[in-house]
């Protein structure tokens, strides 16, 4: 059974060094998670 885990948006990495701030690694927002989302289908024909 697929897992809904990865719906959820993960925050960013960041590095604090003396007062400044550097993103590491950059993760999806909830906009990109629902552009990137595939429409189900409303439907499933049955054998």
């Amino acid at each position: 059974m697929a897992s809904t885990d990865d719906r959820m948006p993960r925050s960013r990495v960041i590095f604090l060094d003396e007062g400044r701030a550097t993103v590491v690694i950059h993760r999806e927002s909830d906009e990109d998670l629902l552009r990137l989302d595939v429409p189900q289908a409303e439907e499933v024909a049955l054998p």
